[in-house]
């Protein structure tokens, strides 16, 4: 089975210059607390960059979740997928994004 994701706990959110956990920094240097730090090359563009990097690495934890949620929901046999019904029990007949799920699932945890 999945393992459950082991990064830092809690909420993440992109911020510029706060320094704790969860923090996934943009362009400073408070990243001995940090998840990590996305860096811009000196230019208003590369900043932004930096941010939205920081937004999408910010929300891993939520994806991660959510994917695992997905993955419960079409094991169970109660969701239609392209019309027909998923059947745990017959693993041809899963849907590919069963698949698609598990190894965003698995890239993410490392598995």
């Amino acid at each position: 089975g999945m393992n459950l994701f082991k990064g830092t706990p809690g909420e993440w959110i992109a911020s510029e210059a706060d320094a704790y956990a969860g923090a996934v920094d943009v362009d400073s240097y408070a990243a001995a607390w940090c998840v990590c730090t996305c860096w811009g090359d000196g230019s208003d563009e590369g900043k932004k960059q930096a941010e939205i990097h920081a937004r999408a690495i910010a929300a891993v934890p939520k994806m991660i979740a959510a994917l695992i949620e997905a993955e419960k929901r079409i094991l169970s046999d109660s969701i239609k997928i392209d019309g027909e019904w998923g059947d745990p029990r017959n693993p041809s007949a899963m849907p590919v994004e069963l698949d698609m799920v598990r190894c965003a699932i698995a890239a993410a945890l490392g598995e």
